[in-house]
């Protein structure tokens, strides 16, 4: 039987994401091969201000190597008119030999958050699959928030076809793809109707796109600050390159904004090109998230997608928009639970911290894996 190992707890230090980045791609199995570069624009390039990074990564080494992670993203949030700091754990894992009991995850819990009470982290909150939500419950003082609502669409035939009919040649299920394509963009001309607006793709946000924001955060009691710093290094500055973003106006002012992205992502259709909202952010008028809404699903036909998803909170004011343009509730594809963990009670009042229909959130707000 194997011996459980020494170790020690650590934060980060500069040089450290090398051995990081190389146990990451060593252990999460994830469709490619993770870069420094992408390493360096998720964790160094952040522009949620922080006093050190080394706070918000903390690792398990053992004989002077990296056996284990827990690292949180830093995250400014507006609550009322104040921005607050929040952690959000996206990165946590444990080399197989230090799995034999619990205490290495709960050490790297516990000095992350000891390290975010040097930041001024007023809570943690994050969107976990279903084993991190239960060793997070019942260990690492998780609070449920409830749950995101899961949207989706059908944007293609040749999916379940080819799932019924795997010996067709792909020649055929191309015919098919092109053929329920269009049908599919017929419908959605059929059920629009076009407010006066222009909508255009955009590869970089800028100052007028603050003023919109300053607008729209006024909706929401909590929201992730989302002004033009965040989305440009959100959407822009990545490394792989894959959002594409869509902005709606009238002659004089921003009226809304969509990002969006094409995935295989096995979480929700295994085997299926899924095409993801990543934001949907309007300011209320009647039209505009409908019509930004209809401009992504022409983006994921055009791009062979075989379905649309995207997650809300059900009580934002924009859910019923993605019913309207033909998303149903579809819950039992996934279920993002939400969850948190007060830092600092004296600052945030815990009662609406937790109370999921004063938040906006939707899949910009995941890790960006």
């Amino acid at each position: 039987m194997s011996v459980q190992k020494n170790y020690c707890i650590e934060k980060y230090k500069d040089g450290d994401e090398k051995e990081i980045n190389r146990l990451y791609n060593e252990i999460i199995s994830l469709p490619g091969y993770r870069t420094l570069e992408e390493w360096h624009w998720k964790m160094k390039e952040n522009p949620a201000k922080v006093k050190d990074l080394s706070n918000y990564i903390s690792l398990a080494k053992a004989e002077g190597k990296i056996v284990g992670q827990y690292a949180s993203w830093p995250v400014d949030i507006k609550c009322g008119e104040q921005i607050l700091k929040a952690a959000h754990p996206m990165e946590n894992f444990i080399h197989p030999d230090f799995r034999l009991s619990f205490q290495v995850q709960l050490d790297m819990s516990n000095k992350q958050f000891e390290l975010g009470a040097k930041e001024d982290v007023r809570f943690g909150f994050g969107f976990p699959n279903e084993a991190a939500y239960l060793i997070g419950k019942r260990f690492l003082g998780y609070k449920d928030m409830g749950k995101l609502v899961t949207l989706s669409t059908r944007l293609s035939l040749s999916f379940p076809v080819k799932r019924r009919m795997p010996f067709l040649p792909e020649a055929l299920l191309s015919i098919i793809r092109k053929t329920s394509g269009y049908f599919y963009k017929v419908k959605l001309k059929l059920n629009s109707r076009e407010p006066d607006l222009s909508v255009e793709e955009i590869h970089r946000f800028n100052d007028d796109f603050d003023e919109f924001w300053r607008k729209v955060s006024r909706y929401y009691p909590l929201i992730a600050v989302r002004n033009s710093a965040y989305m440009n290094w959100r959407y822009f500055k990545k490394p792989t390159k894959e959002y594409k973003v869509f902005v709606a106006r009238d002659e004089k002012e921003i009226k809304g904004c969509i990002a969006v992205k094409i995935s295989a992502d096995p979480t929700y259709y295994p085997g299926a090109r899924v095409g993801f909202i990543m934001e949907l952010l309007c300011l209320k008028e009647s039209g505009v998230p409908e019509r930004l809404i209809k401009t992504a699903l022409y983006y994921f036909l055009s791009r062979g997608a075989d379905f649309s998803v995207a997650v809300m909170v059900e009580n934002d004011f924009l859910f019923n928009s993605f019913l309207k343009s033909g998303y149903i509730i579809d819950d039992k594809i996934y279920t993002h639970p939400v969850v948190f963990k007060p830092s600092d009670v004296n600052v945030i009042d815990v009662d609406i911290l937790r109370d999921l229909r004063n938040w906006h959130i939707t899949f910009g707000d995941f890790d960006p894996q």
